[in-house]
């Protein structure tokens, strides 16, 4: 217990960690661009800004997605860490709107860049801070099947590649004096970020419409039950769905038409205690079903 909530607490704190990092290092970098006039520095910066908007997002659906079910939501609040998946995806789609609309005319007007070292210098400390804020992030996100830290991890990791793509496009034009290559790193920069996000976009909708868990896991819980399986007749109707942070499980159990109501209350408990002393955050739900004369057990009695 005390590990799960040490856990807990650490995704907590990374989230804050993160949001007050990328709320600051976007700032900084929107100020670079506008001093540097890069328009790829000041993609970077709103880039992050969106990362900023998502951690602050991240971190309070996270905290509401660990409470306790209550009266209003019986069944918890895993779901809400999908939707702000997709609210940080759509802040994605509305800024690449823009930058790709800057860049265009960027390209056709160039502009003169001033400070470059003073911009890549940035862009570098930028590049290892969001690396190592996203490896921290995403590595609570896995141990506690966080969707929306894995999503924030996710944009930072692209932050931080970006802002290497950004380090290399302002050395470039300080080498070569053409001042195209910072219109064109922008829209790279912006298309690269969007297409990385159908499978988090996937991910996200599999929470909202109650998708099924993969297969590996599901093999996972059938032979997690099938430890038990001296125990009753057979396993039919199974079904299992993602709520956020977890999985919903729920079967119909047959067992020995004689069986005591005490003893098969035992059976399911013992089968629901190992299901999620092997399995974290599962919710289950046994239905018993008497079986019919012919069974295997029915038939060892006759014997």
């Amino acid at each position: 217990m005390k590990s799960g909530v040490s856990t807990h607490n650490n995704g907590e704190v990374i989230a804050k960690v993160a949001s007050v990092y990328t709320i600051i290092i976007a700032v900084i970098k929107i100020f670079t661009g506008i001093f540097t006039m890069s328009i790829a520095i000041l993609t970077d910066g709103l880039h992050s800004i969106i990362d900023g908007g998502g951690a602050v997002i991240a971190q309070y659906s996270y905290h509401l997605s660990k409470g306790n079910p209550d009266h209003e939501h019986p069944f918890g609040h895993g779901k809400i860490e999908g939707v702000a998946s997709l609210i940080e995806m759509l802040l994605i789609y509305i800024t690449a709107g823009f930058i790709i609309y800057e860049g265009v005319l960027r390209l056709i007007y160039p502009v003169k860049l001033d400070y470059l070292l003073t911009g890549i210098i940035i862009m570098i400390i930028s590049c290892i801070g969001n690396y190592f804020v996203a490896y921290k992030m995403k590595s609570i996100g896995l141990k506690t099947k966080s969707i929306i830290l894995q999503t924030e991890a996710f944009h930072l990791t692209v932050d931080a590649y970006t802002s290497l793509g950004v380090v290399m496009a302002l050395f470039l034009i300080k080498i070569t004096g053409l001042y195209v290559i910072d219109s064109i790193t922008s829209i790279v920069i912006i298309l690269v970020a969007v297409g990385f996000t159908k499978q988090l976009i996937t991910n996200s909708l599999s929470i909202l419409i109650d998708k099924r868990i993969p297969e590996e896991e599901e093999k996972r819980i059938l032979n997690i039950i099938n430890r038990h399986r001296k125990d009753f007749v057979n396993i039919h109707d199974l079904r299992n769905r993602f709520t956020g942070n977890g999985i919903a499980l729920d079967m119909h159990m047959t067992l020995h038409r004689n069986s005591m109501v005490g003893d098969a209350h035992r059976i399911c408990d013992v089968i629901e205690q190992d299901l999620k002393k092997n399995i974290k955050n599962i919710d289950v739900i046994i239905h018993i079903e008497p079986c019919r004369n012919d069974c295997a057990l029915c038939k060892s009695d006759k014997r």
